[in-house]
């Protein structure tokens, strides 16, 4: 009888050996997972960043140019019409002008 119940025991012994082991493999793979899942995590919040840094740099550079583009438009959009006007602009200079030195000859006149 105190045969079987050392042979109880030692199975006892055995199975808690054999749970201590396996909580303590379970703890070190739930550690190990845990630290991985951190590092992909920060990896991926990394490729984040930096694309978001990206996705900035090239919204910026595209408003840059289009920005140019539109000042560039405007500045020839007002060449175009002070080259369209300019006759007519040299026409009412003239035309001033004249008046300018008929109204000084009409005072010198009277």
């Amino acid at each position: 009888m105190n045969e079987i119940v050392d042979e109880i025991i030692e199975a006892e012994k055995r199975v808690e050996k054999f749970l201590t082991e396996a909580r303590e493999k379970a703890s070190e793979i739930t550690q190990k997972a845990e630290r991985e899942a951190d590092r992909i995590i920060e990896q991926a919040r990394q490729k984040a960043q930096e694309k978001i840094t990206r996705d900035v740099e090239d919204a910026r550079e595209r408003a840059r140019q289009t920005r140019e583009q539109k000042l560039e438009a405007a500045d020839s959009q007002t060449n175009e019409i002070f080259r369209m006007k300019k006759e007519v602009i040299d026409e009412i200079v003239d035309t001033i002008v004249q008046l300018v030195i008929s109204m000084n000859y009409a005072k010198k006149g009277s």
